[in-house]
């Protein structure tokens, strides 16, 4: 029996599969595959399966697990990609049935997420972020990306506001580098800023050395407090804060002023405004004490006004200028000028004060009794540091300044024989009066700082006035004498030229016992090629009078020309005072200087051993501070004080 025999059963896709290509997680796709069974037979029993977990086979084909295939028939499959991972994902689909073998097919596609990126600025500071160089507007700032790359990363910049530091980064980004986070999944990046912290420090003057006061502080928003180390007090503060610095003083000590960086000088409080950088600045404590000073400005005596108004306001304005009261200019004034008038002496303008403390710190008296020639006065003539410093603190000479004072040593009013006081018609106001006026030496001492020169006939020049503060409460004033220090008076008695350096020596000895002085003591006189100051140790520490003013910065600065003594050297060993008065008292030296040795020019008594000898080199320091070297040649016969100096 011949026939034609049937070809077996054989499955194929009739078409091969799409790729999918890029398929958001949220959003499935499919696609619809053909099967043909291209045999003579009907195929066997179907069964579809696929592999890798992103691909599957959903309803609506007609291929049907467990049914056949007939001969030349088509079935459908449909397959759906359902990634859940980003990036690229394989793979495949068969049908296979017994007979009719197996039709497969690759499958692919690229799997895709929504990825959010949030980027926060935090910290107490502020800053600009940009993410792949898009600035954000506002914080929390969020940006979705449509990823399929799992490599894909954003772009994170940062910049710090001008008033803030970038401390780092947190969360999904860290460090203080770059921040690139992986895009992977929903990220987080924090930059952490921070306000920037500026220095506020202030500088403690006071005259007499310490801080003399306290600055506290107070800030918006609040900071800490100031920390002091000495006369310097510090802290930091953020950017943006107010601070506000409030000084006090001790009781013994008074506000003065602040520096320049403070807008309100004489108000206790400065406040800063908002911080955008560091601050410094100083504040000036006082003592409780008042100033006197030789006035810097100078005015024609013609114009002081008879009741010295026109003076008294030279001397305000120079202390306001130079910062020496802490009051508006609508307040009192509280400095007067020391000018006698026809009508009023000069000693009854600082009646009721006490205590005067030059602009540098100097103490210059303490009762007013004492400054002048007063019956009952416990140490009349006292003058501690001339007043020769102005309100600037800038020491005046004698040669060009004059002060106008129209006063004797006594503090009242020069007159002539028929009563009328020299004050140049008093002053300008038509008074009768007598011709010219009485002017101090500012370097003087005893005496001499108040009636020194009498100006004649004219009253036709400038002149600087002595200007006294009087506010201050009344406080009793010594001179501050350095803790290392040695004694230097001017002897009560004298000793002939031709009497030996040995008698001069053995009168110091005498009048520092006398007077219960420490110490062992010498003529400040030259020998035999030998100078005054080398009989004494110039490398030891300074010289003070008994009062305890100190004479010279250092024992080099005494003994050394020219002379730049703080001081003349004007007190006893039983604390009196030598005054001014003719004839001036004459110190035995016996040389030029201090540190030269004698000459035919300035001789020594023949070493202070011949009546007959030409004569010996005297001093008159006793006077004056700036004017050392002018007391001349004395005659050997003659008998002179002593400088007597603690050895």
């Amino acid at each position: 029996m011949n026939g034609i025999g049937l070809s077996d059963a054989k499955l194929q896709f009739s078409t091969a599969p799409t790729p999918f290509g890029v398929v958001d997680a949220n959003a499935p796709k499919t696609e619809t595959l053909t099967v043909t069974n291209t045999g003579g037979v009907p195929s066997g029993n179907l069964a579809v399966e696929t592999k890798g977990a992103a691909f599957g086979v959903v309803p609506g084909g007609t291929c049907m697990n467990g049914a056949p295939l007939a001969s030349g028939a088509s079935c459908t499959v449909i397959v759906q990609f359902a990634p859940a991972a980003i990036g690229p994902v394989t793979g495949s689909i068969s049908v296979s049935a017994t007979p009719g073998g197996s039709a497969s097919a690759d499958l692919g596609g690229t799997g895709q997420k929504t990825v959010t990126l949030t980027v926060i600025a935090g910290g107490t500071g502020t800053g600009t972020l940009s993410v792949d160089g898009v600035a954000c507007a506002a914080f929390p700032c969020s940006i979705a990306y449509k990823i399929s790359d799992p490599n894909r990363s954003a772009n994170v910049v940062q910049t710090p506001g001008p008033l803030s530091d970038f401390v780092g980064w947190k969360l999904d980004c860290a460090g203080t580098g770059s921040c690139s986070p992986k895009l992977n999944q929903d990220r987080t990046v924090e930059a952490d800023y921070i306000l920037k912290q500026y220095a506020i420090q202030v500088t403690l003057k006071n005259l007499r050395g310490t801080p003399g006061g306290s600055v506290t502080a107070t800030s918006i928003p609040e900071g800490p407090e100031l920390s002091c180390l000495g006369n310097v007090c510090s802290a930091q503060y953020s950017a943006g804060a107010v601070v506000t610095l409030t000084a006090t003083g001790t009781g013994q000590t008074l506000f003065q002023s602040w520096g320049a960086e403070c807008s309100s000088r004489f108000d206790s409080t400065c406040t800063t405004g908002a911080l955008t950088g560091s601050f410094a600045t100083t504040v000036s404590f006082r003592p409780a004490i008042n100033y006197m000073f030789v006035s810097s400005g100078t005015i024609g005596p013609l114009t002081l006004g008879g009741d010295l108004d026109t003076a008294d306001a030279l001397c305000d304005s120079g202390a306001r200028a130079a910062w020496l009261v802490n009051t508006p200019t609508s307040k009192p004034r509280y400095f007067k000028a020391l000018v006698s008038t026809t009508t009023a002496d000069a000693r009854t303008r600082i009646d009721g004060s006490r205590g005067w403390i030059r602009p540098d710190g100097r103490e210059f008296a303490d009762l007013p009794q004492n400054l002048f020639d007063e019956a009952g006065a416990s140490s009349p003539f006292q003058v501690f540091y001339p007043p020769n410093v102005t309100e600037q603190g800038v020491k005046l000479s004698d040669s060009s300044h004059l002060v106008v004072t129209a006063s004797g040593s006594d503090g009242r009013a020069l007159r002539d024989n028929s009563g009328l006081a020299y004050t140049c018609h008093d002053w300008g106001s038509g008074a009768i009066s007598g011709s010219g006026f009485s002017q101090g030496l500012p370097s003087g001492g005893a005496g001499d700082w108040l009636d020194g020169i009498f100006s004649g006939d004219s009253c036709n020049f400038l002149v600087h006035v002595y200007c006294f503060e009087t506010a201050q409460p009344k406080t009793a004033l010594v001179a501050n004498a350095p803790a290392q220090k040695r004694l230097a008076f001017v002897s009560t008695g004298k000793v002939l030229g031709s009497n030996g350096r040995d008698a001069a020596d053995a009168l110091c000895e005498a009048e520092a016992q006398q007077n219960a002085l420490p110490g062992s003591y010498l003529a400040l006189m030259s020998g035999a090629n030998q100078t005054p100051a080398s009989r004494f140790d110039l490398s030891g520490p300074p010289w003070v009078r008994p009062d305890g003013v100190l004479i010279a910065n250092t024992a080099t600065a005494f003994s050394t020309m020219p002379y730049n003594w703080l001081a003349p050297l004007n007190q006893r060993a039983d604390g009196s005072y030598v005054v001014s008065g003719a004839p001036l008292l004459k110190t035995w030296i016996g040389s030029k200087a201090l540190d030269a040795v004698s000459d035919t020019n300035d001789p020594n008594c023949d070493n202070w051993g011949s009546a007959a000898a030409s004569g010996a080199t005297s001093l008159a320091a006793t006077r004056l501070s700036d004017n050392v070297d002018s007391g001349g040649s004395q005659s050997c016969s003659t008998a002179q004080a002593v400088f007597c100096l603690q050895k």
